[in-house]
């Protein structure tokens, strides 16, 4: 379990290729000032970098545009043939996000959303900014309820199985993500017994019919933080990062007030209330990244893409989410963080989860 202090570029450049089990990452959304898309696509298709002006979340000058296709393609270089690729996303520039991915190689193959109740919309009140009654009860944006994960992966080499026997990668782990508790019988599809593919989950089989035995339901494309009414279980459940889970670990670390944390933001600003900060930072922080995950969530992920005992690559580590989730599931970790201070975190947090 490694988080090395380095530019992840230059980091996956000293990997080997074919290497590497999965990536699971939470990559900058590029919430800066948004750009002309022919620049971005002139540089990108050039096989350049684009630079983006200003800062992004928070104004954090590391969050202003999504990683290009060039530091992409080092992600793809070390994967394994039909390894996955997790990226987490900004509602507004996910479109971005995946052609970077795409541009690099990767096939994109699903779209998960994690939904939840706590985001706080930062919308500009037209009624007031005009002066004029007939705009009362106008805005300018929606209250932000979901984040986007890209799940895409390297080109598979040849069919599933003779990757997966070849390669070692290239499923999806779904026995070990069903949701729920409740026992089903998992049939060949079509009910057509020794089939090679299965139903999503069969119940009352008839006695002739081949199945096994499962608990819970196959895993869905939808996760969320308990905004969803879900008495059935069909969606997996992780709560937002707790004030516990962003601080394991970092018990004789400093304790940074709110105002540090946030940029300069008080309370009740839109940037102590996003819902990619988490809550509950008013009284200040000792984990001041501002876009931590929950641990339960990165460990789901992290089982659904990554065979028993493999390599997981985190290319923009952040305060550690995504190696405090692999600990915990027996995989190996290395990660690599372009800041100082949020490497030091992250290492903390992830020891913390080893133990």
């Amino acid at each position: 379990m490694t988080v090395i202090n380095m530019c992840c570029r230059a980091g996956m450049k000293t990997l080997q290729a074919n290497s590497v089990d999965s990536v699971v990452t939470d990559a900058p959304y590029g919430l800066s000032k948004q750009p002309k898309i022919e620049e971005v696509l002139k540089h990108w298709l050039a096989g350049d970098d684009y630079t983006a002006t200003g800062g992004g979340f928070m104004g954090k000058t590391w969050d202003s545009f999504v990683p290009g296709p060039l530091t992409w393609a080092e992600a793809y270089r070390i994967l394994k043939p039909g390894g996955y690729c997790v990226v987490f996303a900004g509602s507004r520039t996910v479109d971005l996000m995946a052609m970077s991915l795409r541009i690099a190689g990767f096939e994109v193959v699903d779209m998960l959303h994690w939904l939840y109740g706590s985001g706080f919309p930062k919308s500009l009140d037209i009624g007031k900014a005009t002066g004029d009654p007939k705009w009362e009860g106008f805005g300018t944006a929606l209250k932000p309820a979901h984040e986007p994960i890209i799940l895409c992966r390297k080109p598979l080499d040849g069919t599933y199985a003779n990757n997966v026997l070849k390669h070692g990668a290239g499923a999806l782990n779904i026995d070990g993500c069903r949701v729920g508790t409740e026992k089903r019988t998992n049939a060949a599809a079509g009910n057509k017994a020794g089939g090679a593919s299965l139903n999503m989950s069969a119940q009352g089989m008839p006695e002739n019919v081949e199945g096994r035995e499962v608990v819970g339901r196959w895993p869905g494309n939808v996760l969320h933080d308990g905004c969803l009414p879900d008495p059935m279980g069909r969606y997996f459940y992780s709560a937002k990062a707790t004030k516990a889970d962003r601080e394991a670990g970092l018990e004789l670390f400093k304790l940074h007030t709110a105002g540090e944390v946030t940029g300069g933001r008080g309370e009740g600003s839109a940037g102590l209330n996003s819902p990619r900060s988490g809550a509950g930072r008013t009284r200040g922080a000792k984990n001041i990244h501002p876009t931590v995950k929950p641990t339960e969530l990165m460990r789901w992920l992290c089982r659904l893409v990554t065979p028993p005992g493999g390599l997981i690559v985190d290319p923009f580590t952040g305060s550690g989410s995504t190696g405090r989730g692999a600990a915990l599931e027996g995989f190996e970790f290395l990660g690599f963080e372009l800041d100082a201070q949020y490497s030091e975190i992250a290492r903390a947090r992830i020891e913390d989860a080893k133990k």
